[in-house]
């Protein structure tokens, strides 16, 4: 309910970014978000999300233009966001640490806020610009963990669920103006949208 009601508010407030931080399942087929007191998870259908969130879009009169997923597995979610019409959503291919998912925040925001007071009103490359910020931020520290941990650069990889070894940076930009898939083998590669 109170996810709802945020985002009808954010509708007529000219809220430009949404930002979601929390959990996110790709098996399970939900979205995770804990409550208001931090302490339950709750689940939410990727639909209802998109449904939600893409009502505040630019595309639907609305004046939302990015929405960053800051949470694991929400590539799906991101796609699905994309296809109502949000112009920019950043999200993770697969699982991410908690502290490579606040740097690339921490760098995606002070990089956008110094673009948004020097660009045109309405310039979407700005979430490009941020983006690139981010993720060369995430490889710094991804960098900084493999030295830590004695392993050779560009070969941090996280064991999760039994499930294996892990790819490193799976953050993405997936826009309206072209993606940036972000991974190390990709890096600073456009795609068409």
């Amino acid at each position: 309910q109170f996810f709802r009601q945020a985002l009808s508010r954010a509708r007529f407030e000219n809220v430009r970014i949404i930002h979601l931080s929390g959990h996110g399942d790709r098996e399970e087929g939900f979205y995770l978000l804990k409550d208001q007191s931090g302490l339950v998870s709750v689940p939410l259908k990727p639909h209802n999300v998109t449904e939600l969130i893409a009502r505040t879009s630019v595309a639907k009169g609305g004046s939302v233009e990015c929405v960053v997923l800051n949470a694991c597995t929400t590539e799906g979610l991101g796609r699905a966001l994309r296809a109502a019409g949000v112009d920019h959503v950043v999200c993770w291919r697969w699982e991410v640490e908690d502290d490579a998912a606040r740097a690339f925040s921490k760098a995606f925001y002070e990089q956008l806020h110094v673009l948004m007071q020097h660009s045109p009103a309405g310039a979407s490359s700005i979430y490009a610009d941020a983006f690139i910020d981010g993720r060369m931020t995430v490889d710094v520290w991804e960098e900084s963990q493999s030295h830590s941990l004695d392993v050779a650069p560009g070969a941090v990889e996280m064991q999760t669920r039994g499930k294996g070894k892990k790819k490193r940076n799976g953050v993405m930009l997936l826009s309206k103006d072209g993606d940036d898939l972000g991974c190390s083998s990709l890096a600073g590669a456009r795609m068409g949208a």
